[in-house]
């Protein structure tokens, strides 16, 4: 780094403070060793006593020691999450160096068992701790033989545990140890929050710990119980006997996320819903329980922020509405695959769609600004009724939201038969040479670089109009979009976050209205201008991808772009397109694609290197093709270029 102006030099001492908190670590190094003030400052206590070290690729070893020796005074919050390359003795070494600490935070670091007790038992001051685990039943053997780390576990206010263990493929000679024994909660006596982390597999480990908790009375203060959405045997199986055992205690929980697991029949269960008034975060993923349900006090639940019911067969209509009443102040809620979510009731016939319940979240819920409705059909409106994008533009705070394709392309029953048949040669001549979009329309600068007068887009002739004013009433209605994901129903991505990779065949058919959705309407997204992250996925109308063009062109601040099984299932029709959308990405830090047949070709590569941010790309592709000399080419580039710091490709993943 050049040396710095004399203005910078000349700033005041408290602004420049200010100034350098707001800086990646990287750069204040690079700051420091420009003069002798600025290295006394960038080493402040104002700017590293909260030090955020996690993923910074670019930075060696040596540079993470000489930081920490730098700063280790006046550290109290370190975070070194996910520095899988470091030596573990480097990251013992720098921890032991940080007597102040408060915060620590090792998950994904290469630390054994007998160096994260020796941590505990040197660092006193901790009282919120995250590590990730091999074995649990080590690494509480190691803890009942060291007086000092059971010191530091009892004064512990947060403890979250990441079980990261080797695990043997399913098969009949696997030999599996159930251990019923003493935990580390028998030394957390002031715990008040418990996260558990489970790594997505499909196998099982060798050991698996069912706590047991000999003074449940040391659990009076906990406040969160939360464990995340994988399969991890050994994780679920220690979280939930925790659980079970601190039903038995009178909580007043405000954190409980407990995905896949319906406990209803267990004795004492219902006592953790005992005291709704305080719970703000709630997971009830998987467990198909019902709204209003005696067990949970729901009248009671006044200040429940996150919601998540995800595939919750049985929430209708009637008991989202029901659900709105009672719950009001709601930020976030998890809709997806809550299949009857439109529905009136159980067995409704003819099929009829039923908006109320979504209307009255939506009129009770003003703050809501996260919502996943993905996975849900929406096929059955009648002529004339509110539309589900017609709903949801009645919130403009709305910031995150997931929708299935064909809920935004609604054909109404008594014209579906015209409007799915009708040919190209049925469309006016002048009607073919005019453009979708008005040339008066202040959306119109969308299209003035790209070419959308393909056949595929005229080809659905009178739907187009109804398919586009969907998307615009949504992006009108909802101007400060961040996150947004269009997903095809019934599309599962080769990335299971329950099970981890899964490479088996999938046979993907997209519902027929998804299939009335063209290219050519997807270019309201780009007039989301803060949009920061997108997904479309199983839209199997984008042939050009001129769609995508317009979007990362206008787009300027997408940091995140994942597509997956765009276009026909045999070819990738929109390669040259996607080459030329990436160009415009200037802030893409991660780019994930999931395509059959990807051409992963000089192209492809060149530009993704006009990303200048980019971080991870990511390719699942069965029958792709690729030259393995750009291979190689690719992994020198990312050694010179240090931001680039992931790249996975998945030549031979099947869909």
């Amino acid at each position: 780094m050049a040396a710095p102006s004399l203005n910078l030099l000349q700033l005041p001492d408290a602004l420049l403070l200010r100034i350098f908190t707001y800086l990646p670590i990287p750069d204040v190094y690079q700051l420091s060793k420009s003069s002798p003030k600025l290295h006394c400052l960038c080493y402040d206590q104002y700017v590293v006593s909260s030090l955020h070290l996690s993923c910074f690729h670019e930075m060696s070893k040596d540079i993470y020691k000489e930081i920490i020796s730098n700063s280790c005074h006046h550290i109290c919050k370190l975070n070194l999450n996910h520095c899988y390359w470091l030596p573990a003795q480097v990251v013992t070494e720098m921890v032991l160096k940080c007597q102040k600490v408060t915060d620590l935070h090792l998950i994904e670091c290469k630390l054994r068992s007998h160096q994260l007790v020796q941590i505990l038992a040197k660092n006193q001051l901790i009282r919120v701790f995250s590590c990730s685990i091999a074995s649990i039943t080590d690494i509480t053997e190691q803890v009942m033989r060291n007086k000092a780390a059971q010191n530091t576990l009892w004064h512990l206010k947060k403890l979250c545990l990441h079980f990261k263990q080797e695990t043997c493929k399913l098969d009949l000679s696997v030999s599996v140890n159930f251990v019923h024994n003493t935990s580390l909660f028998h030394y957390c006596g002031n715990l008040e929050s418990l996260r558990v982390l489970g790594t997505p597999h499909r196998g099982l480990p060798k050991d698996m710990l069912s706590p047991l908790i000999l003074n449940v009375n040391n659990f009076q203060r906990i406040k969160e119980l939360a464990i995340n959405d994988a399969a991890d045997p050994a994780a679920r199986i220690f979280f939930f006997g925790t659980l079970l055992e601190l039903c038995k205690v009178d909580l007043h929980l405000k954190t409980l996320l407990k995905p896949m697991a319906n406990l209803t029949t267990k004795p004492y269960f219902a006592n953790i819903f005992k005291n709704m008034s305080e719970m703000e975060n709630l997971d009830l993923s998987r467990s198909n329980i019902e709204v209003p349900m005696d067990m949970i006090k729901w009248e009671e639940a006044v200040n429940l922020r996150h919601l998540n019911l995800l595939e919750n067969i049985k929430i209708n209509s009637e008991q989202l509405s029901t659900l709105a009443g009672l719950c009001p102040h709601i930020i976030s809620l998890n809709l997806q695959y809550c299949i009857s979510s439109f529905q009136a009731g159980k067995n409704n016939y003819p099929l009829q769609e039923d908006l109320k319940g979504l209307q009255a979240l939506i009129s009770s819920c003003r703050h809501l600004t996260h919502l996943n409705l993905s996975g849900i059909h929406s096929h059955y409106l009648r002529h004339n009724e509110t539309t589900i994008c017609d709903a949801l533009a009645e919130l403009p705070g709305l910031k995150s939201l997931a929708l299935s394709s064909c809920a935004v392309v609604h054909k109404h029953s008594d014209a579906r038969e015209h409007t799915f048949n009708i040919k190209l040669d049925e469309v006016p001549a002048k009607k073919r040479r005019m453009s979708w979009m008005e040339p008066n329309s202040p959306f119109s600068e969308l299209s003035s670089d790209v070419n959308l007068y393909s056949t595929d887009s005229l080809s659905s002739g009178a739907t187009t109009n109804s398919s586009c004013q969907d998307l615009e009433t949504l992006v009108k209605g909802c101007p400060n979009m961040e996150h947004f994901e269009l997903i095809t129903p019934n599309f599962y991505s080769v990335f299971h976050k329950v099970l981890g990779m899964c490479t088996r065949e999938q046979n993907f058919y997209a519902c027929e209205p998804s299939r009335q959705l063209h290219e050519s309407q997807l270019m309201w997204i780009g007039h989301w201008r803060n949009l920061r992250y997108l997904q479309l996925t199983g839209i199997p109308e984008i042939r050009l991808g001129t769609s995508l063009v317009s979007i990362c062109k206008h787009c300027i601040h997408l940091e995140r772009l994942h597509l997956a099984q765009l276009g026909l299932p045999g070819h990738i029709t929109y390669h040259s397109n996607l080459c030329k959308a990436l160009t415009h990405c200037k802030q893409l830090k991660d780019f994930r694609i999931e395509q059959p047949n990807m051409k992963l070709n000089e192209t492809f590569f060149r530009s993704l290197w006009s990303c200048p941010e980019l971080e991870r790309v990511c390719v699942a592709s069965n029958r792709s093709t690729y030259d393995s000399v750009l291979i190689d080419q690719l992994l020198s580039m990312i050694q010179t270029k240090p931001p680039c710091l992931v790249d996975q490709p998945f030549p031979f993943t099947t869909h």
